[in-house]
Parts: structure tokens; C-alpha cells; sequence
């Protein structure tokens, strides 16, 4: 729904979101041109994405829930001890 919003919002204006929500994004993969996937490597990098290395950056950024955290020993970044 949220989606939806922002595409039609953004025939009207321009709009910058940001969000740490997999979901949100995965929403708007009908519309990859609308996404910017931001990445940290030695310095803050920008990259719009086409529609197949985005379903591979969600694939490896998309967040896990507190089952799967145990499962692959993640804890907020960090392996459990």
C-alpha cells in the first residue's frame, strides 16, 4: 500500500525516502527506476539497479527474522557467542 502511494505521488513531485525496510523495497520492483540502493564500501555509494541485481542485492540484504538470526548465528551484525 505504502508502495503504491509513492508511485503515484511521484507523478506529482519529486520524493526521496529512506527506509530499512526490505519489504518497501521489494514492493517496488515493478518500478526499479524509482530505487537507489545506498552500500558503504570505503565511502557511501549510490547505484540504481536493474531489475535482476536487484532481486540479488535483496536476496543479500533482505532482513531475517529472530529464527533465522539464531539459525545463522546473527545477532545485530554480530555472531552470538
Amino acid at each position: 500500500m505504502v508502495a503504491e502511494l509513492l508511485v503515484s505521488a511521484r507523478t506529482r513531485t519529486q520524493l526521496i525516502v529512506t527506509t530499512h525496510s526490505d519489504a518497501l523495497v521489494s514492493a517496488l520492483t515493478e518500478h526499479v527506476e524509482s530505487v537507489l540502493v545506498c552500500e558503504y564500501r570505503g565511502g557511501t555509494q549510490l547505484a540504481r539497479l536493474d531489475a535482476e541485481r536487484l532481486q540479488h542485492w535483496l536476496q543479500q540484504y533482505r532482513l531475517v527474522g529472530a529464527a533465522d538470526c539464531r539459525s545463522r548465528s546473527l545477532v545485530a551484525g554480530r555472531g552470538i557467542a
